[in-house]
């Protein structure tokens, strides 16, 4: 108890941050960076155009004052005017401004202050005016304004602060409306589906509910339910045939005498009339027509290419009918040679490639298929039990491919490729043998179907189990009796009959 319970608060102790806070987290992580790289150039920009809007208004503010000091007659009349619009400024409340007047070598000339060191603050407003005038070296220069820019540096510190502001809000919201959705949508439900799955796990199939929330989570929830269910009927009907086993290892004469009498009576042949004889010939020219047509359409398909418009529009009608058509005539090999010539015309390159990778594997069971049919005997007879036939089958292209397309599988996914047909005398054989192969063999529990017990709608009747062999391999063993196997070939259990409808 006492090493389980710490295991029990290692795992807590494991789990860390929970998913909401995680998910909240990462999510205002990745939305700050965005945002915040986008807003931070934006304003960046914003900061840089209103610098350089201010600097233009400033070098315009001068141009009166430039072509006022062209007409200047000397240096003490250009300083009296300099320092005039100075005071002027001044008295406008513009007491941050300096004025300054330089040649074109960059040499100051005039200063509206009295100062030796021209160099303006860090922080300033600047603009440059060229300025002509006889009394400035080559006739040119520049008049230099600069504006302290103190209250500007708060401005641009005042934005930057809202601008962490408005990205701390913005981080804010997203974790609370995150927390919000994922308190409603995903941890209650998800809380409630544990707490189920506990009570699963403790045996208590039926406690399982579908919860309220994100449709994900009521899909998972559905996904487990019916997860449980199957392996509850799983388990129930693998119970039943290893007592139906049992029983016949011991028999009951009582029980035994009442399904023989059963199987007597199910078997007695219904009386035969003459008009029963004409609608049997009839029948027999029918298929023989049909054959006749089916064959033809297959030798077109096998001679055309893919490219040709006419096999494309055939190829798709056999494919989509004729190759049930020939399932139902019981023309296995026709229906296999139907399917592979459609597939062909209609995805060549799935087809190419598909039969590249069943050549290999193929290629590589060779010795490994009579390997099986060998080790089948043995485990029979080991168990003392006679079987009428073993037969064994390689899935066709064109069924892997329909395989494939209808359940979104991989090649490795799908498990009777190889697969053994164990043709048994009497029903009880079925379970008898069921139980030897699964003795031998380890069974894939989620693969077992016994619709002996429970019959498919259209009476078809097998016992159908995936295992294991030592190295891990999965095949499929399909255990009948003669007389399922003759009706689920040609009568009304054929694959044709609930497949085509």
């Amino acid at each position: 108890m006492k090493g389980q319970s710490v295991k029990r608060s290692r795992t807590s102790s494991s789990h860390g941050m929970s998913l909401g806070w995680r998910l909240g987290l990462n999510t205002a992580v990745i939305i700050t960076l965005v945002i915040g790289v986008l807003t931070f150039f934006q304003q960046w920009h914003e900061i840089g155009q209103d610098l350089k809007d201010r600097d233009r208004l400033l070098g315009e503010s001068l141009i009166p004052l430039a072509s006022d000091l062209e007409s200047a007659k000397s240096l003490e009349e250009v300083h009296v005017k300099l320092t005039s619009f100075q005071q002027g400024l001044n008295r406008r409340g513009h007491s941050d401004y300096h004025i300054d007047l330089y040649d074109e070598q960059g040499r100051l000339i005039v200063s509206s202050i009295s100062r030796q060191n021209s160099d303006p603050p860090s922080w300033t407003l600047h603009a440059n005016v060229p300025v002509h005038s006889t009394l400035l070296p080559r006739a040119r220069g520049n008049l230099r304004v600069w504006e302290d820019g103190s209250r500007f540096k708060a401005e641009v510190k005042q934005r930057w602060v809202l601008w962490l502001l408005d990205i701390g809000v913005t981080v804010l919201c997203i974790l609370i409306s995150l927390q919000i959705t994922y308190q409603y949508l995903i941890a209650r439900p998800l809380r409630h589906l544990m707490k189920s799955i506990h009570h699963m796990e403790m045996g208590y199939w039926e406690g399982l509910e579908i919860p309220q929330g994100a449709w994900e989570m009521q899909w998972l929830a559905y996904r487990f339910q019916n997860l449980g269910s199957k392996l509850e009927e799983t388990m129930k009907r693998l119970v039943d045939a290893q007592r139906l086993a049992l029983l016949d290892l011991h028999p009951n004469p009582h029980i035994r005498q009442e399904a023989i009498a059963m199987n007597n009576t199910a078997s007695n042949d219904t009386p035969t009339s003459s008009k029963a004889i004409d609608s049997s010939e009839n029948q027999i020219s029918q298929r023989a027509m049909r054959l006749h047509y089916l064959m033809e359409k297959c030798c077109f398909l096998e001679s055309q290419t893919p490219v040709d418009p006419t096999a494309q529009i055939s190829a798709r009608e056999v494919w989509e009918q004729d190759v049930m058509e020939a399932e139902r005539l019981c023309e296995i090999g026709l229906k296999c040679r139907l399917e592979n010539a459609a597939f062909r015309i209609l995805n060549p390159d799935a087809y190419e490639q598909l039969s590249r990778e069943l050549a290999a594997i193929t290629a590589l069971r060779r010795g490994w298929v009579k390997e099986r049919r060998k080790e089948i005997r043995k485990v029979l007879e080991k168990h003392q039990l006679s079987c009428r036939e073993i037969e064994h089958r390689i899935k066709p292209i064109g069924s892997v491919w329909r395989k494939i397309q209808a359940k979104g599988l991989t090649l490795e996914q799908i498990h009777d490729i190889f697969a053994f047909r164990i043709i048994v005398r009497e029903e009880h054989d079925c379970y008898l043998t069921l139980d030897a192969i699964h003795q031998y063999y380890k069974p894939k529990l989620l693969r077992f179907k016994d619709y002996i017990a429970d019959p498919k709608a259209n009476g078809y009747q097998s016992i159908h189990t995936s295992v294991q062999d030592t190295s891990n391999f999965v095949f499929e063993v399909q255990i009948r009796t003669e007389k399922m196997h003759r009706q689920a070939e040609g009568g009304r259990a054929a694959h044709w009959y609930y497949k085509g409808g």
